[in-house]
């Protein structure tokens, strides 16, 4: 739904049908009502999207039971896991004894109660191994629960395919190796304690694999089909940084980047039609050059901004991938010459051709100190080929029509800002 302003503008204004978007998914929440009102023992349905915990929006089925017998929660998630896809399936479920209905007769959203997260019950005794302890702080952690039995089933605390990710890490911190799959078959934690690795299991990490070439990434296929420039196609991020920070910690910060991600020392070779990309060595791009300071001393909100502004625009100029120049740091240094307090800003960019994820950085600018990592990100010679894009690559959907040119090539790019 839209209206037209005086000037002619149209202004969205919502959705007249039940639609919603959850974790990239478009949803028709009356489909899944029609799905749990067809259940045994259900009279009428109804589900929301809700935000109980900050971050972390899921579906919620509502039911009211038909007649005095009452209807079964785990049969209702059963049928509807049997219909429906995974995605659409209510990661929670609250009886309720009618359906609260606001005076023009529509569903009371506000009057729904919130699910009650919490163990499921089913756990008779507490974690027996230190696997089975590690995995059920990790269950807590992510899915922001006090206590979690050993056989709880994951997905009815309110797990999903997103946060299951987050427990992967979660458990990697402790030392334990899980994969999204191992969370999806095995949903509880005694079971993921059954299968799960340690780290010291692993094969050995070899700390070069990842230099020399390696395939295009599919966002590269991309931008080549596109044609025109493919420079300015960035992503940043405008950090904080610390007021105790200098050139010379910053620097050192920088260059451990540098030799942690690989992707940071990528550089494009383009001869005739063909591109290929290669990872130099440790050590190969001079730390210095990716950085600049600018002195934002003494200057107001409005003259920051704008030095922010003009800086991170030339920043952005500076990234080159046939030059090598995959990235950019520019510090706004806010503190006078002998102050300590003031704190900066650091505005960093890199190219989006190979380089996702390139932002998480592993070290203290305070201090230059490398901080601990659960492994090295790498532009792996193995996955980019299984995804290298339209050009030779089975995994690219051969119906995905390419999007349209446009006559500069593509200038689009990703910014956020951390406060």
């Amino acid at each position: 739904m839209v209206r037209r302003l005086a000037d002619g503008q149209l202004e969205f204004v919502g959705r007249r049908d039940n639609q919603v978007k959850l974790r990239g998914f478009r949803i028709e929440l009356g489909e899944i009502e029609s799905v749990l009102s067809g259940c045994a023992g259900v009279d009428g349905a109804a589900v929301v999207v809700r935000e109980d915990r900050p971050g972390v929006r899921q579906l919620v089925g509502y039911l009211v039971p038909d007649g005095e017998a009452g209807c079964e929660v785990g049969a209702v998630r059963a049928r509807a896991a049997e219909r429906l896809p995974e995605y659409m399936v209510p990661q929670a479920f609250v009886v309720v004894d009618a359906l609260p209905l606001t005076v023009n007769g529509k569903l009371d959203h506000a009057a729904l109660p919130a699910p009650e997260l919490t163990t499921g019950g089913g756990a008779t005794r507490g974690p027996a191994t230190e696997a089975e302890e590690i995995l059920a702080e990790a269950f807590r952690e992510v899915l922001g629960l006090p206590e979690v039995g050993v056989e709880d089933n994951f997905f009815e605390l309110g797990g999903d395919s997103i946060v299951s990710i987050k427990l992967v890490g979660q458990a990697r911190k402790g030392g334990l190796v899980i994969t999204p799959r191992d969370v999806f078959e095995h949903k509880s934690v005694a079971a993921l304690a059954a299968v799960a690795r340690t780290v010291d299991e692993l094969p050995p990490e070899d700390p070069d694999a990842g230099i020399g070439e390696v395939p295009l990434t599919p966002m590269t296929h991309w931008l080549r089909e596109l044609g025109g420039r493919m420079e300015r196609f960035h992503q940043s991020v405008l950090l904080r940084v610390p007021a105790q920070v200098d050139a010379e910690s910053l620097t050192a910060a920088v260059r451990t980047v540098l030799d942690h991600h690989d992707a940071l020392r990528l550089r494009l070779t383009v001869t005739g039609g063909q591109w290929s990309y290669e990872v130099r060595p440790r050590g190969a791009v001079d730390a210095a050059d990716c950085v600049t300071r600018v002195d934002v001393a003494g200057a107001d909100r409005e003259k920051t901004r704008a030095a922010i502004a003009m800086h991170a625009e030339q920043a952005v100029s500076r990234l080159s991938p046939t030059d090598g120049a995959m990235l950019q740091v520019v510090w706004f240094d806010a503190k006078p010459a002998g102050a300590g307090q003031a704190a900066g800003r650091l505005a960093t960019t890199w190219p989006s051709t190979g380089c996702p994820g390139a932002s998480s950085c592993p070290t203290s600018p305070r201090r230059g100190r490398r901080r601990p990592s659960p492994g090295r990100p790498r532009c792996s010679r193995s996955e980019p080929r299984g995804g290298a894009g339209r050009s030779g690559s089975p995994n690219w959907p051969p119906s995905r029509p390419a999007p349209p040119r446009s006559p500069g090539g593509p200038t689009s790019c990703a910014t956020r800002t951390c406060r």
